[in-house]
């Protein structure tokens, strides 16, 4: 699963409250100690959410799959400069989004995903699995819930299923999230130091 010169793009997916940021930033730190060099991968963070998470809801579909499509757009344009120089990139999410939350349409995101990310797919994805309960009582605790946390619990379920049947596509592994966050750190720093 290595790529040329030892470098590795991994993707860690979940429902929002899974712990993926969590997750990402202890991997990378531990990474970094062994003297690994890392790069972190995310089309948009909390800063983004904060500035378009009031108003997505009024936006037409379309202007929301081609906002979002050229926030990815420059998401692999820095982590193929990431690879390139020799890194490790952790991906927060890759194209796995569209893909788990429409079925229905899969072909025409696997073609849309393949020009957006240049045929790039991880070489390895985890999926921080949580039951839909669960992830909603963690983002009500956060406080202030995005357009994406306010969906109705089918839609959360139809994600969760979503990534399950990508994760298994893509001989990904899949992950308890409702364990400590340490016990959970412990168990991706092993299948992934198993790669590298």
């Amino acid at each position: 699963m290595k790529r040329k010169g030892g470098t590795m793009l991994v993707s860690i997916i979940g429902l929002n409250g899974c712990g993926k940021s969590t997750q990402v930033a202890l991997l990378k730190k531990h990474l970094e100690r062994k003297g690994y060099r890392v790069s972190v991968s995310k089309a948009y963070g909390e800063g983004e959410k904060r500035c378009f998470g009031n108003t997505i809801g009024n936006w037409k579909p379309l202007i929301i799959m081609l906002f979002f499509k050229t926030l990815q757009c420059w998401q692999r344009l820095k982590a193929r400069r990431a690879l390139k120089r020799g890194e490790i990139v952790i991906a927060d999410l890759w194209d796995e989004y569209d893909l788990a939350s429409r079925p229905e349409n899969k072909w025409f995101y696997r073609l849309l995903n393949r020009a957006v990310f240049a045929g790039i797919v991880p070489d390895l994805t985890l999926f921080l699995d949580l039951p839909v309960e669960t992830a909603t009582q963690r983002n009500e605790k956060k406080g202030k819930l995005s357009f994406f946390d306010r969906q109705p619990k089918e839609y959360h379920e139809k994600m969760r299923q979503g990534y399950l049947r990508l994760v298994k596509e893509r001989s990904g592994i899949v992950l308890d999230a409702s364990q400590t966050k340490h016990r959970l750190h412990c168990q991706i720093k092993s299948y992934f130091l198993a790669l590298v």
